[in-house]
């Protein structure tokens, strides 16, 4: 039986972040906000490529305004797989409630640190507390995870 390929697609739907993580991979300060029709557009330019895995990055994705409406126009393609890239810090039930109503939503949250002065440090926020609770939400809402640990002289 042959196994489908994953084809990932990267779609960045801004570059707003509400942390500064020295390691990030987009300059901080650097505000680029597409339009809602460019971001439908790519979308759709993807799955018409190929893509079969969706992965939505930022910025901090969960803070655009627009992110449902991203995510259920992005639905109707039937990818395999949509994962949002995210530092889990702007989470709600309700939003995490929405997410687990989606059948293929994932998330691939940041964890820079096991602890309140590293993380606070390292994502120059103090919303460690409110990330936690979000892993725990995540967790009782059964949503796929996966967990990225940007190794580096702060945290190890």
């Amino acid at each position: 039986m042959d196994k489908e390929k994953h084809i990932p697609g990267r779609l960045q739907i801004s570059t707003v972040c509400n942390q500064e993580c020295p390691f990030c991979s987009v300059p901080y300060g650097e505000i680029e906000k597409p339009a809602l029709s460019l971001i439908k557009t790519r979308i759709k330019e993807l799955k018409d490529m190929g893509t079969n895995d969706l992965f939505i990055t930022g910025g901090e994705p969960t803070i655009h305004p627009n992110i449902i409406e991203i995510l259920d126009y992005a639905h109707k393609f039937n990818f395999n797989e949509i994962t949002i890239q995210s530092n889990g810090s702007n989470f709600t039930k309700e939003f995490l409630r929405k997410i687990k109503s989606y059948r293929n939503v994932k998330f691939n949250l940041s964890y820079h640190a096991s602890d309140k002065e590293t993380y606070e440090k390292l994502s120059k926020s103090t919303n460690y507390e409110k990330y936690l609770h979000g892993l725990k939400d995540i967790a009782e809402l059964r949503i796929g995870i996966d967990l990225t640990f940007v190794i580096n002289s702060l945290n190890y």
